[in-house]
């Protein structure tokens, strides 16, 4: 018997979920209940969030989320997102395949909301769900593939004098951990600087400014990392108040809790008037030096395929994986086969 029901918010299922994801993506580090308890509390207030399992003759195959995406500026759009074992990616109950059930569960949770589209992604390599997504409307929104690059391969004699030039022009590079203990405003600044940053990610649709509040709950992740941060400071505009300078762009690194040799870069950008001079390109050398020093493996990133930054990380060495896609359905234009699905 097939069951998709809300998960049961205790350790034991949590890593049971834990496991079906590793199951489902075994190229990743696992993550943590403490990770996955993290991502709970730092939910906004007041936003719908709903976790759910898909159970076979009782024993959890898959696990999944649905949302209100609030960090983006829309309004009816709803997302989830699933993983489901493999071995059951083309499983039948009575004829309807699992993942029209799991669809069918969602647009359930939703039911007391106005939902005009539903969002989702899946990688490209997953050929049976993404042709489950084709089959019923959806279509891709945005294509990014994930990258990773060899740090101990890594040759930093190709990009020699690189960071040097950069520096002459006035640029300077710290870890937040410096900027932590040296600049009293450094919160504020770092602030301004990934919102401007963050605004300018490619996404199939506008985001929202995140707040204050919201971005400070960065600094508590389990994988936050400070010392790891590497942040570009234009010191030739130094005011009084500011010791180190104007803060122009960062990369945000933070490791695999459960591999910490495994690298997740979140965010690298430049502020749009220091674009075109090589600082990104300084900020990821200065990073991989460092990942280096600390006897990392790998980085890992993704960009969506036509942002300047994959092209950078291409020419570093990245080396590409399967792309992700962002997918959307329009439910107005599938009003038929939307209320087949709640019916299963």
């Amino acid at each position: 018997m097939l069951e998709v029901r809300p998960l049961i918010p205790s350790d034991e299922e949590i890593r049971l979920c834990i496991d079906v994801s590793q199951q489902s993506w075994p190229d990743q580090p696992p993550t943590t209940v403490e990770n996955w308890r993290f991502q709970d509390w730092e939910w906004r207030s007041g936003k719908f969030r709903h976790r759910f399992v898909v159970t076979l003759d009782s024993q959890i195959i898959g696990s999944g989320i649905v949302l209100e995406p609030y960090w983006l500026d829309v309004t009816r759009k709803y997302q989830f997102n699933y993983d489901l074992i493999p071995a059951h990616d083309t499983l039948e109950i009575r004829g309807c395949p699992v993942h029209s059930l799991i669809e069918g569960y969602v647009l359930r949770q939703l039911n007391k909301f106005e939902v005009s589209h539903l969002l989702t992604s899946m990688r490209e390599d997953r050929e049976i769900r993404v042709a489950w997504l084709q089959e019923h409307q959806y279509y891709s929104t945005m294509r990014y593939p994930s990258a990773v690059l060899n740090v101990e391969g890594f040759d930093p004699s190709l990009f020699a004098g690189h960071v040097d030039r950069v520096k002459r022009e006035g640029i300077a590079f710290h870890s937040l951990a410096y900027l932590q203990q040296f600049d009293p405003g450094w919160k504020a600044r770092l602030y301004e600087v990934w919102t401007e940053i963050e605004h300018d990610v490619p996404s199939p649709d506008p985001p929202r400014v995140m707040p204050k509040d919201e971005f400070e709950k960065i600094f508590l992740h389990p994988s936050h990392s400070p010392e790891l941060w590497v942040v570009a400071v234009d010191i030739k505009r130094i005011a009084d108040d500011i010791p180190v300078g104007t803060y122009v762009g960062l990369t945000a690194v933070g490791p695999a809790t459960t591999q910490p040799d495994h690298w997740y870069v979140w965010m690298t950008g430049v502020r749009r008037a220091y674009r075109r001079r090589g600082i990104a390109t300084a900020i990821k050398l200065t990073s991989i030096a460092l990942a280096q020093e600390c006897k990392a493996k790998c980085f890992e990133t993704g960009n969506e395929e036509r942002n300047p930054m994959y092209g950078i990380n291409m020419t570093l060495g990245f080396v590409p994986k399967p792309a992700w896609h962002d997918w959307e359905r329009n439910l107005a234009e599938s009003v038929q086969l939307s209320g087949q699905q709640f019916t299963n």
